[in-house]
């Protein structure tokens, strides 16, 4: 895909004319809250066959499966909790940021 998508975009950058890149993806959750009328066996099914996180972590060992995701549960844990602890944003730190060139 990488390939593919390097391609198309120096396509459009020397002709100036847009390209696209259709993927044909599957979602494993609603959208929103209670967005998603498909059965749950249709969604287990996709993510059993589609989904590349199981897909792989079926190749691994057990334990070794385990601690890749205790330790991927504690990262996302600590950003949470680094997140909840920062001081909300204001209009003017947004405004000093976006003019050093950064978000």
């Amino acid at each position: 895909i990488s390939r593919i998508a390097r391609d198309l975009l120096l396509a459009t950058r020397e002709t100036s004319s847009p390209r696209a890149l259709i993927l044909h993806t599957c979602r494993f959750g609603p959208h929103s809250k209670g967005d998603d009328t498909r059965p749950p066996e249709e969604i287990a099914r996709m993510r059993s066959q589609r989904d590349p996180v199981e897909i792989h972590a079926a190749r691994l060992e057990p334990a070794l499966r385990q601690t890749i995701y205790a330790t991927v549960d504690e990262v996302i844990s600590q950003a949470y909790q680094q997140a909840l602890a920062d001081s909300y944003p204001s209009l003017m730190d947004q405004r000093i940021r976006s003019e050093k060139g950064g978000a």
